[in-house]
């Protein structure tokens, strides 16, 4: 079904031979796809009022929104009013009103108030908004002069029209054409409008909304959609990439060695043909390309070994002197293209090394990579992912415990690394020795700790249970102190990914995720209010779950001081700023700053087989190296304050490719000392 007329009372009463008539509303029916399966839908009616209503909501693995909206706008297509109600994702109830009058916006978003003075038609963007909105957004833009608008959070938006396409429904043919939205979030927006401007469709990756009845050409748009991604990136890339042909000279900056955490006297390190081939107190500049290194820190560049990559945040690993990362789960045909363009230089992102995701069919499988039917197509996959080049395979919530151990030595025999989410109703320790390499996420090792096997963790009782109960654990007990003897002694490491789970334990609505606030400043304003958060899991139980995030902290900091690999990850929007955070937060934990470095940087490569090529500024090691304000050993802050990232025989400036988008970069005198 596309459009479809929905009686309204007057029109009933119209067949009923009254003397009126009216309007009928006008309903338009779409489609949301976790890859090719249903798994929710939108409702959007025009009615005859004027104002727009919109009923949203979908299933992903027991999360997903229950929301409605409405809207009015002008003749123009701006909107001046809107209000949402219903849960967000996380199933915490959302209250956001927006309005404009007497030249003033005003809006509340749990409570937050706040006003602004209009001079200029502005750009409201809800932070519950729905898919229908970015339609709304697109249209408001066309029908302004060079198609921009400030936004009203502040900065500015603006579009611009691409392709257009004809799609075919039996006899029914239909025109759609899409269009690019750049200002409200990390990288542009997308958004397919048919004839008469109405949202057709939008792929957000592993999902996507589309019109009722055209699920069929959801692939072909898909496709459209990345290869503008993929033009936007490659034009972006050229702009922020400086490639050199001379040898590279960084000269009096100090080395930092990332085994020790020592820092060298100022030093000349020369690069040829990508790698380290001079490292001196005096060399030969002639002929070279020089950087300045005075007074800052030369050191290998950083690893994130929990990443979920997409082209929208090529730039911030670049900027946040992410240069490799472990890809935990994605599109193989994706990560191959990407992989390519970024070998040839096209593509200015970090080096992906990707991990193979499994998962079994049924209610609650992933959104993503292959899911089995049995233990003959999970085998099958990892025959797949080792002929891929893949260096290990990560299990989902829904695989059989039963089929872990062959396909662990399946993994094995192709020395590739098994790790990912404990299956429910299994244990971590029991996942270990059924051929486990690797526990992921601080969450599954919490639920080793409370022992209840009774937990359906697919659903989102992995993370409430360790919420509510990880506080009332005792880490100076016997069954953790086995657990962290059995981790040490099978050489199992852990990637906690603890900033999403401080983000989870200690949410609070209205105010920046917990992860976002050291960088939260230096945000566009647009996307400051993307990641202020709303209710979620910690709803009426905050205190309980604050002590549940004292103790994940102190389970790693345990687990590192007992020499368990950790292994920095983010799982997280904007990764590039939030694996800083991540850094933060283990030392924090009570990990030394140079012991966390290593784990980002040598610790990082090592435990990914590249120790002999990567993770130290050595002579013969790629020249993957970063150029931080400051010592870093002393504050693991500055960090954050880049001048320069070096991969192979291209730089990249992080503070102009900051501000080129929308960024403000760390101020000159973080932390410096």
């Amino acid at each position: 079904m596309g459009r479809k007329l929905h009686p309204t009372k007057a029109s009933i009463l119209l067949l009923l031979g009254a003397s009126f008539s009216a309007h009928a509303d006008t309903i338009r029916e779409y489609q949301w796809l976790t890859g090719t399966d249903i798994s929710g839908g939108l409702t959007v009616t025009e009615q005859d009022s004027g104002a727009t209503t919109t009923k949203f909501h979908f299933n992903d693995r027991g999360r997903g929104p229950d929301q409605s909206t409405r809207f009015t706008v002008d003749k123009n297509g701006v909107v001046t009013s809107f209000t949402a109600t219903g849960t967000n994702y996380y199933k915490g109830d959302i209250s956001e009103t927006f309005q404009t009058r007497n030249n003033k916006a005003e809006w509340q978003i749990d409570g937050e108030e706040k006003t602004l003075a209009l001079t200029k038609p502005t750009l409201y963007l809800p932070l519950n908004a729905t898919p229908e909105y970015r339609a709304v957004t697109a249209r408001a833009l066309l029908n302004q002069p060079n198609h921009r608008m400030n936004m009203a959070a502040g900065g500015e938006a603006w579009l611009t029209v691409l392709q257009t396409i004809q799609l075919t429904r039996d006899n029914t043919k239909l025109t759609v054409t899409l269009h690019e939205i750049e200002g409200p979030e990390v990288g542009p927006q997308y958004v397919w409008l048919d004839e008469n401007r109405d949202l057709f469709s939008i792929s957000y990756g592993w999902f996507s909304i589309i019109r009722d009845g055209w699920a069929h050409t959801a692939p072909t748009l898909k496709d459209g959609q990345f290869a503008a991604t993929e033009d936007f990136v490659v034009r972006k890339s050229a702009e922020f990439s400086t490639k050199v042909d001379t040898d590279i000279i960084v000269a009096g900056a100090k080395v930092l060695n990332a085994e020790t955490g020592d820092l060298s006297t100022p030093m000349t390190v020369r690069i040829s043909g990508g790698k380290i081939s001079k490292i001196s107190t005096t060399d030969t500049t002639e002929g070279s390309h020089i950087i300045d290194g005075t007074g800052k820190t030369l050191m290998p560049a950083l690893w994130d070994m929990h990443a979920h990559i997409q082209p929208a945040n090529f730039f911030n690993y670049i900027a946040g002197g992410f240069l490799n990362i472990r890809d935990m789960a994605n599109d193989p045909a994706f990560i191959k293209k990407a992989q390519q363009g970024i070998a040839a230089g096209k593509i200015a992102a970090p080096d992906i090394h990707p991990i193979g995701f499994i998962d079994k069919t049924g209610p609650y499988a992933a959104p993503t990579g292959n899911l089995a039917n049995s233990l003959e197509d999970a085998l099958g996959f990892i025959d797949m992912y080792h002929g891929m080049g893949y260096k290990g395979i990560k299990l989902y919530s829904s695989i059989e415990p039963e089929w872990i151990p062959a396909m662990a030595e399946r993994a094995h025999r192709y020395g590739m690394k098994v790790m990912g989410h404990i299956p429910s109703y299994m244990t971590a320790g029991e996942a270990v020795q059924a051929g486990y390499d690797e526990i992921t996420h601080v969450n599954m090792a919490l639920l080793h700790l409370i022992g209840d096997k009774s937990i359906d963790t697919r659903t989102p009782q992995r993370f409430i249970v360790p919420g509510m109960r990880s506080g009332a654990l005792d880490l100076s007990g016997e069954r953790t102190r086995d657990f962290v003897t059995l981790l040490k002694e099978k050489n199992i490491a852990h990637d906690p990914t603890l900033g999403i789970f401080h983000d989870i334990f200690l949410n609070e609505p209205g105010k920046p995720e917990l992860m976002a606030r050291p960088y939260f400043a230096q945000l566009p304003p647009a996307l400051r209010q993307s990641i202020t958060a709303s209710k979620g899991y910690n709803d009426g139980n905050e205190a309980t779950f604050a002590k549940s995030a004292k103790i994940a902290d102190a389970l790693v900091k345990k687990m590192h001081d007992a020499g368990i690999t950790i292994l920095p990850g983010t799982d997280a929007a904007f990764p590039g700023f939030a694996l800083i955070s991540e850094l933060e937060m283990y030392v924090n934990a009570g990990i030394s700053t140079k012991d966390v470095i290593k784990l980002a940087t040598i610790g990082s490569a090592r435990h990914i087989g590249l120790g002999d090529t990567l993770g130290t500024v050595e002579v013969g090691k790629n020249a993957h190296l970063i150029l931080v304000d400051g010592d870093p050993t002393k504050n693991i802050t500055n960090l954050r304050n880049l001048s320069l990232v070096i991969k192979g025989q291209t730089y990249f400036k992080p503070k102009e490719m900051l501000k080129t988008q929308g960024y403000k970069p760390y101020a000159e005198t973080i932390s410096m000392k």
